[in-house]
């Protein structure tokens, strides 16, 4: 085999190669399909990268072209989005873009929501509703809010569990009224014979 045989067998290959990979991305960022342009507005966007998957129904449909800063600090974080038109018949202008994530560290992603029959169809460059992340301080404070009041609960129960222990230890002890009532018959032989109780016993309930 000639050594010019073999330069161009490794040209062809690392053609090859740089087409595939061409290919791919262009099939990722959906370069070699026919797409529209989709704005949301967000607070914050969470670590949201460019680059980025869009889903419409779990399913990739779009990539996130760019995040712009806003000029002022009433305005919000603008995410632009490339959507493949296949998704016009379920992207409406009553539809929301929401940014998740792949589990709790997971990459971001955006997701866009079915819109509703009756809503009226998205057009290029339209601006969705942008629904504000989930910040992962905030449930963690929410957590431990949650465990801190079900760990009162608890001493609250074991508080109440230590006063009847004690409440019947008293009682066993003939500590009391119940006490007495329990642990001393002289108490109880003192009740029986009162006058009073036996006069109460004594009468015919039956007539």
């Amino acid at each position: 085999m000639s050594r010019a045989f073999r330069v161009g067998i490794f040209v062809v290959a690392t053609l090859a190669i740089f087409a595939g990979g061409a290919f791919l991305i262009g099939s990722r960022e959906f370069l070699f399909q026919s797409t529209y342009r989709l704005n949301a507005d967000f607070p914050n966007v969470a670590g949201l990268q460019g680059g980025a998957e869009v889903r419409v129904g779990g399913i990739h449909k779009g990539t996130i072209r760019r995040i712009d800063l806003p000029h002022r600090p009433d305005q919000k974080v603008r995410v632009e989005m490339d959507m493949d038109k296949d998704t016009l018949g379920v992207v409406k202008k009553d539809s929301v873009a929401s940014i998740e994530s792949e589990g709790l560290v997971g990459d971001s992603y955006m997701e866009v929501s079915f819109g509703s029959d009756g809503a009226a169809q998205v057009k290029d460059g339209d601006t969705i509703a942008g629904q504000p992340p989930l910040k992962i301080g905030d449930l963690i404070k929410k957590t431990d809010q949650i465990l801190d009041s079900a760990k009162g609960a608890v001493d609250n129960v074991g508080q109440t569990a230590a006063n009847l222990s004690q409440v019947t230890a008293k009682i066993d002890q003939g500590k009391g009224t119940m006490g007495a009532l329990i642990n001393d018959k002289s108490v109880y032989q003192h009740i029986h014979n009162c006058p009073a109780i036996s006069r109460t016993e004594s009468i015919d309930w039956r007539s």
